[in-house]
């Protein structure tokens, strides 16, 4: 979106904006599929499985919607960015902080999915803490790049 795209209509009114109406779709969309996902999931298969792994199945529904939302927002709030009259901070590595939140969550969800169930919960307490480690790690060297 340009400058332009901007000016064109009321500047209080977020319609007006170009795509918007498709985003705000979009989002609505996927919200109420995933939704119906995790209800049919509940209802038809968790019955099947552990309930590490029914949390791992919603943590990792959760990642793909995530990933569908970030698609589609993400041309427009770079976009926005653009923009002189509308703040923002100036964090450079916002998308590779959020990029390494979600590896990390897939990650733990497929350890969850998979591993889990061999281990006891301090075990699996264990994992969790160590797998922070190297996330926190990079997204403080990402602040020590930024500054």
């Amino acid at each position: 979106m340009s400058e332009n795209e901007w000016t064109r209509g009321d500047r209080g009114d977020w319609r007006s904006l170009k795509g918007m109406k498709r985003r705000v779709t979009a989002s609505a969309v996927s919200a109420l599929l995933w939704f119906g996902a995790v209800i049919a999931w509940l209802f038809f298969l968790a019955d099947g499985y552990s309930i590490l792994q029914n949390i791992a199945a919603l943590m990792l529904s959760v990642v793909a919607l995530a990933i569908v939302n970030v698609a589609v927002w993400m041309p427009f709030a770079r976009n926005m960015g653009d923009l002189s009259d509308i703040g923002c901070g100036t964090e450079r590595h916002g998308a590779v902080k959020g990029a390494l939140a979600l590896a990390w969550l897939v990650a733990i969800g497929l350890w969850l999915f998979l591993y889990a169930g061999d281990h006891s919960i301090y075990q699996n307490l264990a994992v969790l803490l160590l797998s922070l480690v190297p996330v926190a790690s990079a997204c403080m060297l990402l602040d020590r790049c930024a500054a």
